[in-house]
């Protein structure tokens, strides 16, 4: 920095704009060396960083049944559309045709659930 200053200053008279204006410019560009260096720094950071473990069989209790719920309901929605086992009457009830199209919509997405797949089936249809 002193270097360039040194030179840009001895062209423009040295003012205290010019030397605004290089460390204005050193502090947006971002050279290699700095960049690596940051990164470096990050990654210490994340190696440093405290990792939460379980201190009791409670704790891992909790943890796994705070992991099953996802997966759960999805082997028991897909079960029962698919015939494995019966929901009560999924026309006259409307609760069990909601949660499978809301668990379905979350897993997949609305996009591909509401509009992508309709569409590929109107096109495999002729439509």
């Amino acid at each position: 920095m002193s270097i360039l200053s040194s030179v840009i200053g001895f062209f423009t008279g040295g003012s205290k704009t010019s030397e605004k204006v290089l460390d204005i410019a050193d502090k947006a560009i971002d050279t290699s060396q700095e960049r690596s260096e940051r990164d470096q720094q990050d990654l210490e950071s994340a190696r440093a960083m405290p990792l939460n473990t379980h201190g009791t069989m409670f704790d891992v209790l909790v943890d796994g049944t705070n992991r099953l719920q996802r997966p759960a309901w999805g082997v028991y929605l897909l079960g029962g559309v698919v015939g494995y086992w019966s929901f009560p009457e999924i026309t006259k009830d409307g609760f069990w045709a909601s949660m499978i199209v809301i668990y379905f919509t979350f897993l997949f997405g609305g996009r591909a659930i509401l509009k992508d797949i309709p569409s590929a089936i109107a096109l495999m249809r002729g439509k």
